[in-house]
């Protein structure tokens, strides 16, 4: 677990930001990371699993399904993942993306962008 990210998590919620965890996951790992790693899941504010949902990224229905859900506009959201195909997704539906590399760039990136909720 990347101890950076979850400090970095828990200052975005203490900032006021609501921060979700949207995976491409079967119910065998969400269960394998409940039990290995529960400081993730507790640190966020929702968790969206794909085979909950039934659509997986990069596929924009489910970036649609997420923003319905925490009922918030693409332009407010902000959207990180290690994957491009999963960012261009995103971006393309307007969302602020960026593709995760350290936790530095990160921390820049979230400061560059003040108009996600």
């Amino acid at each position: 677990m990347n101890q950076a990210v979850l400090t970095l998590i828990q200052q975005l919620r203490a900032d006021g930001h609501r921060v979700v965890l949207l995976s491409n996951t079967n119910q065998i790992h969400t269960e394998f990371l409940a039990q290995q790693y529960p400081e993730l899941l507790a640190v966020v504010d929702q968790s969206y699993f794909s085979h909950r949902i039934g659509l997986r990224k990069p596929d924009t229905a489910i970036f649609h399904h997420v923003l319905a859900e925490e009922g918030v506009a693409p332009e407010q959201a902000f959207f990180v993942d290690d994957l491009l195909e999963n960012i261009e997704a995103a971006a393309q539906l307007g969302i602020n993306t960026h593709l995760y590399q350290d936790v530095e760039s990160l921390e820049t990136a979230i400061q560059g962008t003040s108009n996600f909720s």
